[in-house]
């Protein structure tokens, strides 16, 4: 599996993605949405991981 591309990355996306950090961050600055604890986070997905992949 490759997770980078291959060439500079496009500007369009960058940016794109760059704007929704900033949205998400404000967000939580804002406290219109509250974080996860990553502890929480990586137990749900090693709890659903368990259900699908026996």
């Amino acid at each position: 599996m490759k997770l980078a591309p291959e060439g500079p990355a496009d500007p369009d996306i960058e940016g794109a993605w760059i704007a929704e950090a900033k949205r998400r961050h404000r967000e939580l600055l804002d406290g219109r949405v509250k974080g996860i604890p990553a502890e929480q986070v990586f137990a749900n997905v090693r709890a659903l991981a368990a259900r699908i992949v026996p």
